[in-house]
């Protein structure tokens, strides 16, 4: 019941790669939003989430690595 399938919409998307605590993870969607509006883009969704490096696979914050991305239209 917790996990649901979906679809990713296709198109252009604009990412960026955090590396650290999910503490300072907003602002790297704040960077794509800020990048989107400098370059003439709109924003055409939320953002999704890839978690390379998570707390289950290693503790130390420090190298937890998610890969954040803003669709574009």
């Amino acid at each position: 019941g917790r996990i649901k399938p979906g679809e990713l919409p296709g198109g252009s998307v604009v990412s960026a790669v955090h590396m650290g605590s999910y503490e300072n993870l907003p602002k790297a969607g704040e960077a794509l939003s800020s990048w989107a509006t400098e370059h003439g883009r709109k924003e055409a969704g939320p953002n999704w989430e890839v978690y390379w490096v998570a707390p289950g696979h290693n503790a130390d914050p420090a190298s937890w690595k998610t890969e954040v991305f803003k669709p574009l239209s």
